[in-house]
């Protein structure tokens, strides 16, 4: 069992609850604060998934969770900073 989060350093952090550590750290993932991340289950590709938000550069990214690749970075989407819904559909 894990818990991702972002921290004031445009960080996402992988901790393992378990071993109680930090798993992995993708530092800088974001030009500026994050505001919003969201976790997904990829069925199709059986990996997990977490989808950032950026209230600073206004992007949207995609991660693999397992190593914290940026899969999908979508640039000026997000002009408020709120994600107020998502889905990924297979």
């Amino acid at each position: 069992m894990y818990l991702v989060y972002a921290n004031d350093n445009r960080a996402i952090i992988s901790y393992d609850l378990i071993r109680n550590k930090i798993i992995n750290e993708k530092k800088d993932a974001h030009n500026k604060y994050i505001s919003n991340l969201r976790h997904f289950s990829d069925t199709i590709m059986k990996r997990d998934l977490v989808l950032s938000v950026s209230c600073g550069d206004n992007n949207v990214k995609v991660w693999n969770a397992k190593d914290m690749k940026c899969l999908l970075n979508i640039e000026k989407i997000n002009k408020r900073g709120e994600l107020d819904s998502a889905c990924f559909l297979n």
